[in-house]
């Protein structure tokens, strides 16, 4: 996985630093994973898979492609996520993430009857 992760870097053209950062570690600490001194955790996987689209059984064992395709939906709460992450902490798009992302079965009903109420699907 780790040679995968120095390819991934470089597909991306991304510098060691820039990539620690989108990991959430040091550019040491991506030197450490590419040369196989520190391991890949699944922290790592999940902001790659999060943040770039990358295809989990490509990272662990190399088969398939190297990202997912989306479709038009996806793209769009993809691109919507990204500028939400950019806005900081405390801006209302975050803190209505946050909120939503903490609910439980019960809000989520709440939530879509309340909408359901609200809105109507077009025709």
């Amino acid at each position: 996985m780790n040679e995968r992760i120095k390819e991934l870097r470089k597909y991306l053209k991304m510098n060691q630093e820039d990539f620690g950062k989108l990991l959430g570690i040091t550019k040491s600490g991506v030197s450490d994973i590419e040369s196989g001194r520190r391991n890949v955790t699944e922290q790592h996987i999940f902001m790659l898979k999060s943040q770039k689209n990358v295809n989990e059984s490509w990272l662990r064992d190399g088969t398939g492609e190297m990202f997912v395709e989306l479709d038009v939906e996806d793209q769009r709460i993809t691109a919507f996520m990204e500028a939400v992450l950019e806005e900081g902490k405390g801006s209302f798009r975050r803190r209505v993430i946050l909120g939503l992302s903490a609910m439980d079965g019960d809000g989520w009903k709440a939530l879509e009857q309340f909408l359901g109420s609200v809105c109507h699907e077009p025709q």
